[in-house]
């Protein structure tokens, strides 16, 4: 049983989910409302720029605290490739087939444990063929990238759109990783919104009493 502190814990995490999703579809019914403002307040946790740790992941995730971790170092590493191959391709003209080529090799040293900065230069460079890469890679991938941001920020609305469709296996939405030059790990994605949608659908039935009861506090 939920203590009333674990409530209010939980509650101020969909504070700001809850607000936006009022803000952007202030007509939805009671129940499909709740339930966005956990998809939304979830997808925050999986695209936050730290680590989520034991001690700041919300009370009704705290068994799933490891999962998340996962989905948020996934999501990162997806990123990365997809941001850095298009690098590549831009910078080095290639065709479609050239571009496909290197994503595995990118891919593979973003999911290397021991990966570092210097790795992702080496391996830019060796694929690109360029020794001129070094300060590309690194703001590229910086915080302030804005071709970072603008991928992670189509990715989430794409996942946010899939959720409860259980139709990702089948790569429905490839048109829209092309657009945002996602194509090139479209397999993973596939598998990544699979996971995060049967991840939170579970928490949400495992607490949906707990989430309504946040939700009518929040704008009663």
């Amino acid at each position: 049983m939920l203590e009333s502190q674990d409530v209010e814990l939980t509650t101020a995490w969909m504070q700001n989910a809850a607000t936006r999703v009022h803000a952007e579809q202030p007509l939805l019914p009671r129940g499909d409302f709740a339930k966005q403002v956990f998809r939304e307040a979830f997808l925050d946790l999986c695209f936050a720029p730290t680590a989520v740790e034991v001690q700041n992941v919300p009370i009704t995730l705290a068994l799933d605290q490891a999962r998340i971790q996962e989905l948020q170092n996934e999501i990162q590493v997806l990123l990365s490739t997809g941001v850095l191959c298009a690098l590549v391709k831009g910078t080095c003209k290639m065709n479609d087939t050239e571009h496909l080529a290197v994503a595995p090799k990118i891919l593979a040293c973003l999911q290397s444990n021991d990966v570092t900065m210097d790795r992702v230069v080496e391996t830019v460079v060796e694929v690109s063929g360029k020794h001129s890469m070094d300060q590309l890679v690194r703001k590229t991938l910086s915080k302030d990238s804005l071709a970072y941001r603008a991928m992670e920020n189509g990715l989430r609305k794409l996942i946010i759109a899939q959720l409860g469709k259980k139709d990702y296996l089948n790569s429905p939405f490839k048109a829209e990783l092309t657009q945002l030059s996602l194509s090139v790990v479209h397999t993973n994605i596939c598998s990544l919104v699979g996971r995060i949608d049967r991840l939170s659908e579970f928490n949400w039935q495992v607490h949906v009493q707990w989430y309504a009861k946040i939700n009518r506090f929040i704008f009663n």
